[in-house]
């Protein structure tokens, strides 16, 4: 950990962790159901992943929530994109295999509203 402190003091803007365990994942991403009032079957996904995504399963109906690398590293920005990602299933953004591009702008243009200040449209 001495590394990340060095690391941080010298960039100072921002804080570089070395373990993605320096915080509770899943009681942000439980804290952050519970704020939409999901009762969907939803997976967390901590892998290696370039980008954060959410997919539906619709053999089983299930969800899954794919956290980045970098997403994982800070609890800030774990938790909007948690938030982010959320919001599009409480949306039922993720129920149609296809959509157009408007369609798309739109509903990522509402999950940035709900993960940067909660406004839910």
């Amino acid at each position: 950990m001495e590394y990340s402190k060095r690391l941080q003091k010298k960039q100072g803007l921002f804080r570089v962790l070395e373990k993605s365990s320096d915080f509770r994942h899943e009681e942000i991403f439980s804290e952050e159901k519970k704020n939409l009032d999901l009762n969907k079957n939803i997976k967390l996904e901590l892998k290696n992943y370039k980008d954060s995504f959410t997919l539906k399963r619709f053999n089983d109906n299930s969800y899954i929530i794919g956290i980045s690398d970098d997403d994982q590293r800070d609890e800030k920005l774990f938790r909007k994109t948690v938030k982010h990602e959320l919001y599009h299933i409480f949306k039922g953004d993720c129920d149609k295999e296809e959509f157009t591009i408007l369609e798309g702008f739109w509903k990522e243009t509402r999950a940035r509203l709900y993960e940067n200040y909660s406004i839910k449209l």
